[in-house]
Formats: structure tokens, sequence, C-alpha cells
């Protein structure tokens, strides 16, 4: 903890983040951007119904490249109520062109929130990802990347089973329970 921490909670309606050091809380920042967004510009970018898009993005979703992508076609269900229209099908590697410029981009307000606030970590200070973007494969790929700092993801389903160990939680309901506080 003296090297101080950034647990950044990437949820459904905004990104947050928590920086410590010297033991104590330094700053808190928050952005009114999150995964909503991310399945807002899937249902746009492939022309899809929300629901589509969310399932695309919880199933399939990525914000790297990985092998074969090209090849792996996706199917959502078509925007709009016409019964005629049929499924679409798109390669896994469009899912990733859409998702990934949006994390990227959040990641980068981010970051210069934090500076222009004057929050510093020491180096060697590590990072959480909490929140239903740390599902996202890659997610911490980026982070690292963006930073060269140590990144733990913070699985909804595994943060509050962890946390449980400090503090008396119940057992998880859902892999979605919210995890910023365990994080």
């Amino acid at each position: 903890m003296d090297l101080g921490c950034v647990c950044i909670d990437m949820g459904g309606g905004s990104t947050s983040a928590a920086v410590w050091g010297g033991r104590s809380l330094l700053h808190i920042e928050s952005l009114n951007v999150g995964g909503d967004h991310v399945t807002s510009d899937i249902a746009r970018g492939l022309s899809t119904s929300k629901a589509g898009a969310e399932r695309l993005k919880t199933l399939h979703g990525s914000a790297m490249a990985s092998a074969n992508e090209d090849r792996e076609m996706l199917e959502a269900p078509p925007r709009g109520e016409d019964a005629s229209a049929g499924p679409v099908i798109v390669p896994r590697a469009m899912l990733k062109t859409v998702i990934a410029p949006r994390v990227e981009e959040t990641l980068e307000l981010l970051r210069d929130r934090l500076k222009a606030a004057g929050v510093g970590l020491e180096p060697g200070a590590g990072m959480v990802l909490t929140g239903g973007a740390s599902q996202l494969a890659g997610g911490t790929s980026d982070l690292k990347d963006g930073t060269g700092k140590l990144v733990v993801a913070a699985s909804t389903a595994a943060a509050p089973m962890a946390a449980s160990a400090v503090i008396d939680l119940p057992e998880p309901l859902s892999p979605t329970m919210p995890s910023t506080s365990p994080g």
C-alpha cells in the first residue's frame, strides 16, 4: 500500500477511480462513460438491437486482437421489428474494432483527469480494474500498455469472495454482483 494504487471501476453508466497512496485515499474521479456506451456503439456499428449488442459484448467482447478473429463469425439479432430480417452476421474482428476505441478513449479521459488533478503515483504502484469492463478480454492489457503498471482485474465473481476474507460479506448472489468496494 505504500507505493499506492488506483482502483478503476468501469461500470455500466460510469467509470470511476480511487487513488490510494501512503495508506490514504488521495483522490476520487468519475466519468460519465461506461459499459453502456460500449453497448450502444456495438448496436450502432453492427446494426443490431441493444440486447443483441449486450450479448455480443458479454460473450465475445474483447479490447485486443486474437488469433482467428477474422474467420470467426458472430451472429446477433437485427435492429427493429421486421420479422423477415435475417440475423446480423459479422466477423469477431469487427466487434473488437468497435469496443477497443471506446475503452481506450475512456482510459485516456481518466488518465487526463487524474493528471489535471495533480495526482501522481510512485513508480511501481499498482492498478485494480473492476466492474463489467474488467470482464472484457484484453482490458488489463490496454491498461498495462498505456501505463506500464501492474494491473489486476478483480472479476465481479471473485472480488466479493476475496474481500470476504477481510470483511464479512455474503456469498455472491450472481456473477454480476457489484464489485467496486471489494475491488
